[in-house]
């Protein structure tokens, strides 16, 4: 660890400084990723739940109530989708105070769940994967650009150059390099897993809005229908 340390502070200084820019973003995206992993297995876990809600007689009238009486514990337990029960009751009762000659019920209660729904889901660690899988091999390409510039002045700076010379500064180049590859690759392949597991997430969460609507709207839910 301290031949590193040596190694990285006889580094020119642009490239030092690239190298910790990158390394910065290295650890961004494993904490981002990490943080994007858990809120995911959160939601799975709160989906599971929330496929079992419409066989549960009580639970569905404390989600009938959730605008009234919020419970800490199923919010705990259904997340996500007892807050959207909460934001169609809460947008029933908006309506019912306050008709609109505009909209029906129906369709005030579709464009409220369904703003919700599209906003739900923690996606912003996305942007920081996304980013940084574009601009992270461009930056080590920077530093490329300027390790060969240093080589270049090392050539004009001497009359006969030796492999010697020119080594660290083409040694540093492609470190650069490397690390910005490095970085990229896996918030590349991060942002692609989740990006993907977010989208059926998504999907998910319109059908149960959907269906909370409809439960709104008859009285009856999918489970009630169906003749389960």
């Amino acid at each position: 660890m301290t031949n590193i340390f040596i190694y990285l502070s006889q580094f020119d200084p642009i490239i030092l400084t690239i190298f910790l820019l990158l390394l910065a973003m290295s650890c961004l995206t494993w904490s981002r990723a990490l943080h994007l992993c858990w809120s995911l297995l959160c939601i799975k876990r709160q989906q599971s739940y929330a496929k079992q809600l419409w066989h549960k007689q009580e639970t569905m009238v404390a989600f009938r109530q959730a605008h009234v009486s919020p419970s800490p514990k199923l919010f705990k337990r259904f997340g996500l989708y007892y807050h959207i029960a909460k934001v169609g009751n809460l947008a029933k009762q908006q309506y019912l105070d306050a008709p609109s000659e505009q909209l029906s019920l129906s369709d005030f209660l579709a464009s409220q769940l369904t703003l919700y729904s599209k906003r739900a889901l923690p996606k912003h660690g996305l942007n920081l994967l996304a980013t940084t899988a574009a601009c992270a091999p461009f930056i080590g390409l920077l530093g490329t650009v300027w390790g060969i510039h240093l080589s270049l002045n090392v050539i004009g700076e001497q009359t006969t150059t030796t492999l010697t010379a020119l080594a660290p500064a083409i040694a540093e180049a492609l470190i650069i390099t490397g690390v910005g590859i490095a970085v990229a690759i896996p918030a590349v392949l991060f942002y692609n897993f989740f990006a993907k597991q977010y989208e059926q997430l998504q999907t998910d969460l319109n059908y149960f809005a959907q269906q909370w609507h409809n439960y709104l709207l008859t009285g009856h839910s999918p489970a009630h229908l169906s003749g389960s």
